[in-house]
């Protein structure tokens, strides 16, 4: 999945062997979400690796990237 130069609110819960590519960590920026939702970046299923790359965590009040379970395989390139 490809994002473009951008904020986005939420959080991103990724499935085993999907990638995200931001268009460069400068400018596309995962927020978080404003509700009691514990992450910006979740990996809850054991598989094959999961990657994301190019973008930049601004949450402050979440926990940037959290796996899980055990056997989740998360591949982090390029994080802000």
């Amino acid at each position: 999945m490809a994002l473009a130069k951008g904020s986005y609110a939420g959080t991103l819960i990724l499935r085993p062997g999907v990638t995200v590519l931001g268009a460069c960590a400068a400018e596309t920026v995962l927020t978080g979400a404003a509700t009691p939702v514990q992450n910006v970046i979740a990996a809850e299923q054991a598989g094959e690796a999961s990657t994301v790359r190019n973008v930049r965590i601004a949450s402050t009040t979440q926990i940037p990237i959290f796996a899980r379970h055990a056997g989740v395989q998360l591949s982090l390139e390029g994080i802000v």
